[in-house]
């Protein structure tokens, strides 16, 4: 498959921060489109790998702890991209890891 470079090209025209932004939403939103299957499927796992629902804190460790919340910051920050309720997305997750 191959990727469609008119969104990456598209962004490449204008220097306008607000339009840029407005196209990655967009971009987001399609490649996190409730209608995909596979959307939830990645989700569950950015979740997981993001530390999303689980502490990001190593005793011991702050550096793994900086990591660790880095991933999370990364995950959230996508989930504001596809204009889904962070509080809502966790809620779903914690249910399927309650009843496997």
């Amino acid at each position: 498959m191959t990727p469609d470079n008119s969104a990456r090209s598209d962004a490449r025209k204008t220097n306008n921060p607000v339009e840029n932004a407005l196209r990655l939403r967009e971009a987001y939103q399609t490649v996190f489109s409730k209608e995909n299957p596979a959307t939830e499927v990645v989700i569950n796992h950015l979740f997981k790998i993001g530390f999303v629902t689980s502490t990001t804190f190593v005793a011991g460790d702050p550096y793994q702890t900086a990591l660790n919340e880095g991933a999370r910051r990364l995950v959230l920050s996508m989930i504001r991209y596809i204009n889904r309720n962070p509080k809502d997305l966790i809620e779903q997750i914690e249910q399927i890891y309650a009843n496997p």
